[in-house]
Formats: C-alpha cells, sequence, structure tokens
C-alpha cells in the first residue's frame, strides 16, 4: 500500500483506474496528473464524472480561487471549465497560480506542470497522510 502517481495524459484511462478494484485495494492513494490541455482535461473530468455517476458543475470554492486569480479581468466560460469538476468532489489548492485540482475517494488530480503538480501532491501528504512518514532527522 502506497501513494501512487500517475501520468493520465491519455483519455479513458482515468475510469480505468479508478474502477479497478485491484488497483485501488493496493494503493492507499493516487495521484493523478496531466492533462495536456484544455480538451483533453476536460474529457478526462468528464469521464471521471461519468464514473462517478455524478454531473459536472462549477464549483463554488473553485470559483472563488478563479476569481481571485483573474481579478480585473474577464471569467470567460472557458475559464469557467478550468473549475468544472465532478459533483461533491474537494479543491486542492494550486499555489502557483490558483487553478485548483480537485480530490475525491484518496484520488488527487493535479496539472501536469512539476512546478503545480509538486507543491498540489506535497499538500495532500501533508494535509492527509502526515502520520504514514517519518521525519527526517
Amino acid at each position: 500500500s502506497g501513494v501512487l502517481v500517475l501520468d493520465v495524459a491519455e483519455s479513458g484511462q482515468v475510469a480505468q483506474f479508478f474502477h479497478n478494484p485491484a488497483f485501488v485495494e493496493e494503493h492507499q492513494a493516487v495521484a493523478h496528473v496531466g492533462g495536456d490541455g484544455d480538451v483533453v482535461r476536460d474529457e478526462q473530468v468528464g469521464e471521471l464524472a461519468a464514473a462517478l455517476d455524478v454531473e459536472l458543475e462549477l464549483h463554488p470554492a473553485g470559483f472563488e480561487e478563479l476569481k481571485a486569480r483573474f481579478a480585473n479581468e474577464e471569467i470567460t466560460d472557458k475559464r469557467k471549465l478550468l473549475v468544472t469538476f465532478p459533483r461533491g468532489v474537494q479543491i486542492v489548492p494550486n499555489p502557483f497560480n490558483r487553478i485548483p485540482g480537485f480530490m475525491v475517494n484518496e484520488h488527487y488530480f493535479v496539472p501536469g506542470f512539476p512546478q503545480m503538480a509538486h507543491p498540489m501532491i506535497e499538500w495532500a501528504l501533508d494535509t492527509f497522510y502526515k502520520n504514514e512518514f517519518q521525519p527526517v532527522t
């Protein structure tokens, strides 16, 4: 058991990993990184919503982050897609540019860019799995 980091840049992989009981049982947490571009990311989010059997929605806390990020700029429909997630998920903060990822059932969905993914996954580990690690002395 442990944390696994997956690059899910290809469409179709998200639901496959999410619903594989052996895979879920083997790993305590899974970080999904990727989505090279808006189209792939939107497909992945849609696939996950379908796998969860929920609708997509503009995430309220995500939308607040989006408004802060683009203060004094128009919040276009395309920008709103950045925080349109499956209903019921929690956001994962993004200290790099304030566009959050999201989490559901110990799966963490973050951008594929290392400068964003690293602190977002680190936040999840520090927030939810701190007791799993020993301090380095």
